[in-house]
Formats: structure tokens, sequence, C-alpha cells
């Protein structure tokens, strides 16, 4: 996701987050700029606060709020 755009898939071959990444355990939340993501055993959901738009993710299913 970019700031203010619609949120949609991108194909990438390789890990987009290099050999450091953060992981978001359940029950955690975390804010980087206007995104704000929290993990819960649902699924994860991200949201660009400035529009509104973001996804939700799980194991069985997606969705997108533009």
């Amino acid at each position: 996701m970019n700031i203010g755009e619609i949120p949609a898939f991108h194909c990438i071959s390789d890990s987009a987050g290099g050999e450091n990444l953060f992981v978001l355990k359940y029950g955690d939340e975390t804010e980087v700029g206007p995104f704000q993501c929290s993990s819960r055993e649902v699924g994860l959901i991200c949201v660009d606060t400035s529009t509104s738009r973001g996804f939700r993710l799980a194991q069985q299913s997606y969705e997108f709020f533009p």
C-alpha cells in the first residue's frame, strides 16, 4: 500500500522487507506514518488513516476497502 493509493496485490519474487522483518504478533498493533495495522487471530487489518483505505488479510480470505 502506498500513501493515498487504493490497495492492490503486487507480484514480488522475494521479500519486500529484507532480512530484518518485523513480526506483528496476535494482539499487537503498529503505526508508521498514516498506516495503522493490527493483528488478531481472525486476521490482519491495515488502514491508511488519511484516506480510510486498507485491507483485511486472513488465512482463508482477504478484502480491500478502497
